[in-house]
Parts: structure tokens; C-alpha cells; sequence
């Protein structure tokens, strides 16, 4: 009966330490997956804004008339592959919650094997230690049982000592202290048969402490793998968000530097456009005064009777002939000026 309750008791604590480190681990699995959950969603969140900037960009880039379609296009692309990057984000959770679930049904249906063997081989040293113990435990019994054989037997062999003679008194004395001497040798033993029942308490326990603090050291040393590969992630992505703070300030910089060239196009466009107007007008002028001096004193001379041979001439003008050519260089000039505004 002690042996089964014994064994019951193993049984039972075996299966609470396997329960507890089957949800210790299910526990670490889940708070990894769940940052790995967190830093996608963070990375979407990222995704998002970047989305929502060049959103932002692409409008206010619409408002101005003459904006450099190159960039335009550029900032398709990167909507692009924001938006892919996205996708990809919430692939990548979604694959994230179905591990999630995979390892749950794992977790709860598989048992871990280094665990249940660890555990097998201490139930066996502990129930060798038992069978010798209660090997320990029998022996002493019979011991007992054969001194209380003898105690009865030397209570019915002195209960006649007065009647004896004294040699024979003092035989049945002689056997009164063996069999005290035995008696205590008996206690003695079972002493000794405690002390060493309780070192191998103690030695059990110390094994399982042993065996509790190399799994420790274990974990530990995995923990610090993790550590040492998430130290490493965490520098990379590091380098990725300051590369890409760079890339996202030269994108900056080339935006402000091409809004600028954009502007002083714009305005060198308006100061064209307006010193062309001004020269128009300044022709507009001349060819209005010299269309009026023309039509107040004109002059025809023509060499014959046809008149396809004649000339313009004014009174004051120094240089007759060259006022047709005057009045047909400046309506050139108008022309082009109107075309160029």
C-alpha cells in the first residue's frame, strides 16, 4: 500500500511538473509570437503613415500646375511599394496567428520528451531508493522479531530463578545482558537505518534540486541565444530605419530642391513674359507713332503710270525709303512676341 501511494504521489507530482513546464513553455512561445505580432504591427502602422504622407504629398503636388512628372512618378512607385510592404504585413501576421494556433494544438496534444525522460529516470532512482529502504525496513523488522523471540524465550526460562541454584542464577544474568546488549544493538541499527533512510532523502532531493538547476542553466543559456539573435535583429532594423531616415531626407531634400527649381522657373517664366509685354508695348508705341507721322504727311512717288512701282516718302524724314522696311520689321517683331507670351 505505501509503494502504490508512493507511487501515486510521484505520479502525480511527475504530472504537474510536466503540466507546468508544458505551459511555461506555451507561455515564452506565445510572448514571442505576440512581439513578433507587435512589431508587424508596429511596421504596418509605419507602412501607414508612410502611405498617408505620400498621399499627402501626391494632393498638395497635384495643386501646382507644373510640377516635374518624373517625381510624380517616383512618388507612385514608393506608394507602391508601401502599399506591397503592407500586403506583405499582414501576410506575415496572419501567418503569425495561424503559428500562433498550430503551436497551441501542438502544445496541448504532444508532451515534451526531454522533460518526460528526465523525469522517468529520477521516478526510477527514487523508487530503487525506496526498494531499498523498505529492503532496510524488513530486515530490521525480523531483527526485532527474532529479539522478541528471545526476550519471550528468556522470560519463560527465568521465571523459576529463584528456584535455581546460584551458578545457574548467574548463567540466566549472563543472558539478561546479551540480551540487552542485543537489544540496544537492535536500536543502534535502526538508528543507523534512519540516518541512512534520510541521506537518501537527501540525496534524492539534492539529485532532483541538480537536475532542477541544469534545466535552469539550460534555459538560461537559450535565453541568451535569443538575447544575442534579438540584439542582432534589433541592430539591423536599426540600420534599416536609419537608412531609411536617410533616404526619406534626400527624398525631402530633392523635393525642396526641385519645389525651388520649379519656382524660379515659374518666376524667371513671369519676369520673361512681363519683359515682353513691356517690349510689345513699347513697339505698340512706336509703330502707333510712326503710323500717325505716315499718315499725316504721305507722299507717293512712282516711277511711271503702273503702281506697283511706288514709294512712300515724309516730308521731315531724313531717310524716305526705309519706312515700308521700319513698318514691316516692327509687325514681324509684334507677331513674335505674341507667339513667345
Amino acid at each position: 500500500e505505501s509503494a502504490s501511494l508512493a507511487d501515486r504521489l510521484i505520479q502525480g507530482q511527475v504530472t504537474r511538473a510536466q503540466e507546468a513546464e508544458e505551459n511555461y513553455l506555451i507561455k515564452r512561445e506565445l510572448a514571442t509570437i505576440k512581439q513578433q505580432s507587435d512589431e508587424a504591427s508596429a511596421k504596418l502602422e509605419q507602412a501607414e503613415n508612410t502611405i498617408r504622407k505620400l498621399q499627402h504629398q501626391q494632393q498638395w503636388h497635384k495643386c501646382s500646375s507644373n510640377y516635374n512628372e518624373d517625381f510624380v512618378l517616383q512618388l507612385e512607385k514608393e506608394l507602391v511599394q508601401a502599399r506591397l510592404s503592407e500586403a506583405e504585413s499582414q501576410c506575415a501576421l496572419k501567418e503569425m496567428q495561424d503559428k500562433v494556433l498550430d503551436i497551441e494544438k501542438r502544445n496541448n496534444s504532444l508532451p515534451d520528451e526531454n522533460n518526460i525522460a528526465r523525469l522517468q529516470e529520477e521516478l526510477i532512482a527514487v523508487k530503487l531508493r525506496e526498494a531499498e529502504a523498505i529492503m532496510g525496513l524488513k530486515e530490521l523488522r525480523q531483527q526485532v522479531k527474532d529479539l522478541e523471540e528471545h526476550w519471550q524465550r528468556h522470560l519463560a526460562r527465568t521465571t523459576g530463578r529463584w528456584k535455581d541454584p546460584p551458578k545457574k542464577n548467574a548463567m540466566n544474568e549472563l543472558q539478561d545482558e546479551l540480551m540487552t546488549i542485543r537489544l540496544r544493538e537492535a536500536e543502534t541499527q535502526a538508528e543507523i537505518r534512519e540516518i541512512k533512510q534520510r541521506m537518501m532523502e537527501m540525496e534524492t532531493q539534492n539529485q532532483i534540486n541538480s537536475n532542477h538547476l541544469r534545466r535552469a542553466e539550460q534555459e538560461v543559456i537559450s535565453l541568451q541565444e535569443k538575447v544575442q539573435y534579438l540584439s542582432a535583429q534589433n541592430k539591423g532594423l536599426l540600420t534599416q530605419l536609419s537608412e531609411a531616415k536617410r533616404k526619406q531626407a534626400e527624398i525631402e531634400c530633392k523635393n525642396k530642391e526641385e519645389v525651388m527649381a520649379v519656382r524660379l522657373r515659374e518666376a524667371d517664366s513671369i519676369a520673361a513674359v512681363a519683359e515682353l509685354r513691356q517690349h510689345i508695348a513699347e513697339l505698340e508705341i512706336q509703330l502707333k507713332f510712326i503710323e500717325d507721322r505716315f499718315l499725316l504727311s504721305p507722299r507717293l512717288e512712282c516711277s511711271d503710270m503702273n503702281t506697283t512701282h511706288c514709294s512712300f516718302n515724309l516730308t521731315d524724314s531724313s531717310n524716305p525709303p526705309a519706312l515700308p522696311s521700319l513698318v514691316a520689321g516692327t509687325t514681324e517683331r509684334r507677331r513674335k512676341a505674341s507667339r513667345t507670351a
